[in-house]
């Protein structure tokens, strides 16, 4: 806390919201690192040190979408279980607010996307699955709690996706 509150004396803010002068960003950002308890020594070693904003939630959505983003990656290996995932745009919404709102950004997104997919791996589903918005809010609403899942992993049922091909739907 003592961190905290000199970094707040010199600033007046800390974090992203951060108000900085020009010429003062790397330097302050370097002395951070240190009194947060990096090795000088080891802080001297980057050859740049960043201040991103904080993503928003289209930029998200764009994120979760992109083809090397979390959907993608879970889907590549999910291929060699032969089976495939589509989140439609109005799942990805509701995970990327939620990433959002918790500010776990796309880690947030990626933790809820590996809950869905633990799911629907142990109710041994094979081929495409859609995942659908509630079972979405189901896993962001009880995260902790596998019992709240159970109706989610019994509501897989066979449907017609895209091109008339068969396929699950997961989730209510």
């Amino acid at each position: 806390t003592e961190i905290i509150k000199r970094r707040l004396r010199k600033t007046g803010g800390m974090g992203f919201g951060e108000a900085i002068k020009n010429g003062e960003s790397n330097h302050l950002l370097s002395e951070s690192l240190v009194d947060f308890g990096i090795h000088r020594q080891m802080v001297s070693r980057f050859t740049s040190i960043l201040r991103l904003a904080d993503p928003t939630i289209e930029e998200l959505v764009t994120i979760l979408s992109y083809p090397h983003g979390v959907l993608s990656a879970y889907n590549q290996l999910l291929s060699q279980s032969k089976l495939a995932i589509t989140v439609p745009d109005d799942a990805k919404l509701i995970i990327a607010q939620h990433a959002f709102e918790t500010r776990s950004f796309a880690r947030g997104m990626k933790r809820v996307v590996s809950r869905l997919i633990e799911d629907i791996v142990y109710a041994g589903v094979e081929g495409k699955v859609e995942i659908t918005p509630g079972a979405v809010r189901s896993i962001i609403e009880h995260p902790e709690n596998a019992e709240v899942n159970e109706p989610v992993r019994e509501n897989v049922m066979t449907n017609s996706c895209d091109n008339d091909e068969p396929c699950s739907v997961f989730g209510s």
